[in-house]
């Protein structure tokens, strides 16, 4: 016999995991865009945040937006579908404080390079290490999902995917302390895989979630 309370659940997570992919995109897709509508910025030299401020600025808040609004999805959808015994609770907290820092990243615009110091540029920066550090750790401590047979073949998929986000933030931070000139393109490749992995992550879960249905149904 079909299992629809499992089948509502399981629905329920695909669409969720659905919208937030589509949502971490859009911040990517912002991000791409402002490179063009900026020309201004070196993007070897300059930090993606500083879009926020100056003209298009509006563009890299909605951005910062989407960003927090999907990694906040993907929390939810992740909680709901994968089974308690195979969930990391801190992963979860983890995934969580990276998409509050995201939103006070967004509302507080980052100081220009060589501008002087605000608060709000305080702010910002605070967060968005604080972010950082989140958002590497919680891809680490989500391997936990291992322990579910349906997840297990992600493992070393995923596993690959946090040790190149935490070389790549590893590589920012060096780059930060030294005064590498090319500091906005280590930050760059740093964001990107994160994105990648925030993304793929999301396709994971509608594709679990629709075995579950399929499952379920037979």
């Amino acid at each position: 016999m079909p299992n629809f309370s499992g089948n509502h659940l399981a629905t329920r997570s695909t669409m969720t995991a659905g919208v937030a992919m589509v949502l971490i995109s859009c911040f990517g897709f912002a991000a791409i865009g402002l490179h063009f509508l900026r020309t201004d910025y070196d993007p070897l030299r300059r930090f993606i945040s500083e879009y926020a401020v100056g003209p298009y600025s509006i563009i890299m808040r909605l951005g910062f937006f989407f960003l927090g609004t999907g990694s906040f999805a993907l929390v939810v959808a992740l909680y709901s579908s994968i089974p308690r015994s195979a969930r990391s609770h801190t992963a979860l907290i983890l995934l969580l404080s990276w998409s509050i820092c995201v939103f006070v990243a967004g509302i507080f615009p980052t100081d220009l390079v060589g501008s002087a110091e605000t608060s709000s540029g305080n702010i910002h920066d605070k967060a968005s290490l604080i972010g950082f550090v989140s958002i590497v750790l919680a891809s680490f401590f989500l391997l936990r999902f291992r322990r579910d047979a349906m997840w297990k073949k992600y493992y070393a998929s995923s596993l690959l995917l946090s040790v190149i986000i935490m070389l790549a933030f590893l590589g920012f931070m060096a780059s930060i302390i030294t005064e590498f000139q090319f500091i906005g393109l280590m930050q760059r490749i740093f964001i990107l895989f994160v994105l990648v992995w925030l993304v793929i992550t999301c396709l994971w879960l509608v594709i679990t979630c629709r075995r579950i249905q399929t499952t379920n149904s037979s």
